[in-house]
């Protein structure tokens, strides 16, 4: 298929590399999935110091929102260890995706599943975020089932979900069982939660033989 490449080391179909920036294949992912305004792309921003870089994505003319961080951007008060020295190095890639993990599978045509297929065989872990306050324009009762959904859909990686808004629990309209919950808009837990993905993804790299 034009402009396709397979990564030899990743099971896994990308973009042309001339399209910038680049969905690498071969780095740890954090894909971030959730109804429109829930607060994927400021979440994204947040984490990453990013400003809404946009790659194009196989099967869709939106874009995705792409973002990176390295492991030294977690935990910089926390307990030194060896392994967490080394994880200090790796740079982790973090997906938003607008238009493709934002809405029920049914409502999407043939070419947005296909990409979601793609995103399917990127992601490492998956956080699905949820405004249980509703002020997204969508019922929490929605947003669960677009969660499950989801977990039904990455069946292979861990699938996390983060309750966000914190900051407006008086306007949550019922509890939400969620393994995290944050506030993009306060900061708060936000790097808990990244640290949850990193620690869920587990990512260890291959070391060059010692001579």
């Amino acid at each position: 298929m034009p402009g396709w490449r397979t990564s030899s080391s990743r099971s896994t179909t990308t973009c042309d590399r001339s399209t910038r920036p680049d969905i690498d294949p071969d780095e740890p992912t954090v894909v971030v999935a959730g109804y429109p305004n829930v607060g994927k792309s400021s979440f994204v921003n947040d984490v990453t110091r990013a400003r809404g870089e946009t790659a194009s994505y196989p099967f869709t003319t939106k874009g995705v929102g792409v973002g990176h961080f390295e492991g030294a951007d977690l935990s910089t008060d926390s307990e030194r260890t060896e392994r967490s020295a080394m994880s200090d190095h790796l740079r982790y890639q973090i997906v938003d995706t607008p238009g493709l993990l934002d809405r029920p599978p049914e409502e999407r045509n043939e070419i947005e599943s296909q990409a979601v297929s793609a995103l399917e065989h990127l992601a490492d872990c998956v956080l699905v975020l949820l405004d249980p306050s509703g002020e997204c324009g969508y019922p929490i009762d929605s947003q669960l089932e677009l969660r499950d959904a989801v977990v039904d859909r990455f069946d292979a990686v861990p699938v996390l979900t983060v309750a966000n808004k914190r900051d407006r629990a008086d306007h949550w309209t019922r509890a939400v069982d969620a393994d995290h919950e944050m506030s993009v808009e306060t900061g708060e837990n936000v790097d808990e939660v990244l640290e949850a993905a990193v620690e869920a993804i587990d990512y260890e790299p291959e070391l060059p033989f010692e001579g």
